[in-house]
């Protein structure tokens, strides 16, 4: 195919230490290529590279050229001017950050960040470009996208604030997208939407998208090469269904193995003992509303929701982005204050502690956040960062603390040395990888663990899952597992819990679950669950799956009235 991009012997560098080697790929106009590859492999600095957004991030361009093939000739990227660097950016070249946290300015409103697009490269006035935003928003499947125009950042779940970034990568309708992990925040139902949205625009305007990611189930969904990465250099190149069926080199072969596939089987159950966590009836309201004239109203995130985990016991959380799994998991720790029901930790009355007796329960239970980037402070040192909570809680001192914060960064698959360096000098998977080791520092009863592996690659996501696995057989943790990949959900987890739109419609047994969903939305969760097998590949978004419960038949009006929550507890 005629390439719309090259690249040609690419080196990049951070002072002394060469992220990108001599690097080499084409880019087809009109198709699909994937890099892969672990965290620090040079995925990252090779999109930044191509946009000259590496220089932004303290890297530079050593050698090599790349080339976008226009139509009135070559245009060699390396050695444009900023200003016509800057009218490049986001029209014809287009790029999804991995983090949008850091991506969208907190200060502004969702509609100004998009609106600014059609402003800037379409000469858009401010009304006709709000009405483009909301457009946009519409597209990438955002509800109530009008409202989503006056939130901010920091108001939306990861999953939406992801899609509001496709949204404005997609508003120019750029000739190539660079795509940095732009499915690693969001469920699998909007996934496949999203994928289904980028090939409707390149069979409409042929455009071409770099596609980098470590989930090989969208690799084998949506592209026709793959690059693999390693330590900066290619090892591998091919079409997508030659390398998955017969990768030749060893690394390959380790990324094929690595990669968690549905039906692969969950952990054998703990034996009956009393409950480690016990939720009833638990409700969590947000009251909503801005400006002089703008009634305010009243949402309920959490709605009656009820369960349970024993210990040495992992339940699974899965949904839809929006559906109230952080803001429950929150709850749980009182770090958002639920409205009404109980909360019972090993045997402590939760909702009843007082602000200053939380500190001692939290101890027994340690969250792991969604955005790795967010939760660590940047000014303080990895040493420091890991060994925080064991510091509060008094269970290591001053003088042991480097000691056991190497321990802590092994334990996560990290180098020793990663005590001196900062956050910012990490990339996202690596970042993931500290938090985890902070979770850990106090030994905690109960881990709660909000998306701990999606900015993982899938051979440090296996170890990391491992790493759970054997601390709960070894020390007895229990986890509250919320992911939105549902392979390795059943991977770590004994049971698991379906939530939708705030309220829990069907728990039970990893296996009895996913092998005979009951509820419909749980069937239409696992229809959404990309295969790494090319041959499986949906060819056109008509195969996505829909909701299967039409308003009009008894079981829907039966909902309607009380939602279902089909349970099935170890019956078997």
């Amino acid at each position: 195919m005629t390439p719309l991009l090259s690249v040609r012997d690419l080196r990049v560098t951070f002072g002394s230490t060469q992220a990108v080697r001599g690097l080499s790929f084409d880019v087809p106009a009109g198709g699909t290529l994937a890099l892969v590859g672990e965290s620090g492999s040079g995925k990252s600095a090779t999109a930044l590279s191509i946009l000259r957004l590496i220089e932004r991030e303290g890297g530079r361009i050593d050698g090599g050229t790349i080339t976008l093939h226009e139509e009135d000739g070559p245009l060699d990227i390396t050695a444009l001017e900023e200003d016509r660097l800057r009218a490049l950016r986001g029209n014809r070249i287009s790029m999804v950050f991995q983090e949008p946290m850091t991506s969208l300015n907190p200060v502004l409103t969702v509609g100004n960040q998009v609106a600014e697009v059609f402003v800037r490269h379409q000469g858009m006035n401010r009304k006709k470009a709000l009405a483009a935003a909301r457009n946009a928003l519409e597209s990438v499947r955002i509800p109530e996208p009008q409202r989503r125009l006056l939130q901010y950042p920091h108001e939306l779940s990861g999953g939406l604030r992801q899609r509001v970034m496709i949204a404005m990568a997609l508003a120019c309708r750029p000739r190539l997208l660079i795509a940095d992990e732009p499915t690693t925040a969001l469920d699998v139902t909007t996934q496949a939407e999203i994928l289904s949205l980028i090939r409707e625009l390149q069979a409409e305007i042929g455009m071409a998208v770099l596609f980098i990611t470590h989930d090989m189930g969208v690799v084998a969904e949506i592209a026709d090469r793959i690059v693999v990465l390693r330590e900066g250099r290619k090892v591998e190149e091919g079409v997508v269904d030659q390398v998955f069926r017969a990768p030749k080199h060893a690394y390959s072969q380790q990324l094929m193995a690595a990669t968690p596939k549905l039906g692969s089987g969950s952990p054998n159950p703990p034996s009956p003992g009393p409950r480690l966590l016990e939720v009833r009836d638990l409700s969590t309201r947000f009251t909503l509303g801005r400006g002089l004239f703008e009634p305010r109203r009243t949402f309920e995130a959490v709605r009656g929701v009820s369960l349970a985990i024993g210990r040495a016991e992992t339940l699974g959380l899965v949904g839809e982005s929006g559906c109230g799994k952080s803001t429950l998991a929150r709850s749980i720790l009182r770090l958002v204050e639920p409205a009404s029901g109980s909360i019972l930790l090993d045997g402590q009355d939760v909702m009843r502690a007082r602000r200053e007796d939380l500190r001692s329960l939290r101890r027994h239970a340690q969250m792991i956040f969604q955005d790795p980037y967010a939760s660590l402070n940047p000014r303080l040192p990895v040493h420091a960062l890991v060994t925080e909570p064991a510091r509060i809680h008094g269970t290591v001192s001053t003088r042991d603390q480097r000691a056991f914060a190497a321990g802590l960064v092994r334990s996560v698959g990290l180098e020793e040395d990663a005590v001196d360096r900062y956050p910012h000098q990490f990339s996202g998977g690596q970042r993931q990888r500290l938090c985890i080791a902070r979770a850990l520092s106090v030994k905690p009863k109960l881990i709660v663990a909000d998306e701990p592996v999606s900015a993982l690659d899938v051979s440090i996501a296996r170890q990391v899952t491992d790493l759970m696995l054997e601390l709960q057989e070894r020390e007895g943790i229990s986890f509250l597992f919320i992911s939105h990949d549902i392979a390795v959900v059943e991977r770590v987890s004994h049971r698991i819990a379906v939530m939708h739109d705030g309220r829990i419609v069907e728990t039970g047994p990893s296996q009895s679950v996913l092998r005979d969903p009951r509820h419909p939305y749980t069937r239409r969760l696992l229809a959404s669950v990309p295969r790494p097998e090319p041959g499986h590949r949906r060819s056109a978004p008509d195969g996505l799956p829909t909701d299967p419960l039409p308003s009009s038949t008894p079981e829907a009006r039966l909902r309607e009235a009380a939602p279902g929550h089909f349970v099935r507890e170890n019956a078997a």
